[in-house]
C-alpha cells in the first residue's frame, strides 16, 4: 500500500494514541536518522476465532498477535443443531472472558472460520446433500451471531483463514508467497501471492484435492477417478490401512 509520509505519521500517532501499537526498537539506518520501529501492542485488545466443523466446533480467545490464549471445544456427533451450538458460542465467549478477567468491549470481534463451501457473497452455508452442514445452509450464521453477541462477526472459509494466520504469525516479513495444505476429512489447500491471498471463493480450496493423480484410481464423491483425495485424504489413508492389515492376518 503506497501511503505519503504524512499520511503515515498520522495513523501511526492515531494508533499509538489508542495504544494498539507500542515502539519497539530502532532499525538499520540507510544513511540518515535510524527509524523508529513499532509494534502490535497484544493485550490492548482481543479476538475470537470459531472454527465450525462437522467433527468439532472450536471457540478461541487469541491476542492481537494471534497467539491463542484459551479455547472450548464442542464434539460435534449427533449435536449438529444451529441453536445448541450458537448457545455453545454464547457461554463459551462469557468463559473465555470471564476466566482472563476480560470485559466485552476489549473484544475487537469474532471471525467465523467454517470447513464446508460456503456464500462468499453472504457468508451463508452452501447446501450439499453430502455435506453435514446441509441442515445449515438457510442459516444466517454472520448476522444471527452478530445480534447475539453485539459485537462485530465475519464469515469465511476456514481453509483461506488458517492459510492468512500462517502467513501473518509466521511468514509475512520474510516471505510473499505461501501455499497452504490441510489434510483431513478431504484435502484443502489455499495460496497467498505478494502477500494477498490469490483465490477468496471458498470452492477453490477444495479444487487440490480433486486433481486426478490415478487415471485408474478409485472413484471419488465427486464423480470423477483417480483423485488426490482418493489416495492421500485421511478417510483414504484409513481404508488403505484397513485394506493392507487384512491382507496380512488372511496370509498367516
Amino acid at each position: 500500500m503506497d501511503l505519503k509520509h504524512a499520511t503515515c505519521v498520522r495513523l501511526i500517532e492515531e494508533l499509538l494514541q489508542y495504544q494498539l501499537i507500542q515502539e519497539s526498537g530502532v532499525g538499520v539506518s540507510s544513511g540518515g536518522r535510524k527509524p523508529k520501529l513499532y509494534s502490535i501492542n497484544p493485550r490492548k485488545a482481543y479476538l475470537i476465532g470459531i472454527e465450525l466443523s462437522n467433527l468439532y466446533t472450536t471457540v478461541l480467545l487469541m491476542d492481537l498477535e494471534l497467539n491463542i490464549l484459551e479455547e472450548r471445544k464442542l464434539k460435534m456427533g449427533e449435536v449438529f443443531i444451529p441453536e445448541i451450538v450458537f448457545e455453545f458460542i454464547i457461554q463459551s465467549i462469557q468463559q473465555l472472558l470471564a476466566s482472563n478477567e476480560l470485559q466485552r468491549n476489549q473484544l475487537v470481534g469474532v471471525g467465523i472460520g467454517i470447513l464446508t463451501r460456503i456464500d462468499d457473497s453472504t457468508g451463508r452455508i452452501k447446501k450439499r446433500e453430502y455435506s453435514a452442514f446441509k441442515e445449515w445452509s438457510d442459516i444466517d450464521i454472520q448476522g444471527q451471531l452478530a445480534e447475539k453477541l453485539g459485537l462485530p462477526v465475519v464469515v469465511h472459509s476456514a481453509t483461506n483463514l488458517a492459510a492468512l494466520v500462517e502467513y501473518r504469525k509466521n511468514y509475512w516479513n520474510e516471505e510473499e508467497n505461501l501455499l497452504f495444505v490441510a489434510n483431513d476429512l478431504i484435502i484443502r489447500s489455499a495460496s497467498m501471492i505478494n502477500g494477498h491471498m490469490l483465490y477468496k471463493n471458498s470452492e477453490m480450496t477444495e479444487s487440490f484435492g480433486h486433481m486426478t493423480v490415478d487415471l485408474q484410481g478409485e472413484k471419488c464423491f465427486c464423480g470423477m477417478y483417480g483423485c488426490l483425495d482418493t489416495i492421500s485424504s485421511l478417510p483414504a489413508i484409513r481404508t488403505e490401512i484397513i485394506k493392507r492389515v487384512k491382507w496380512v492376518i488372511l496370509a498367516h
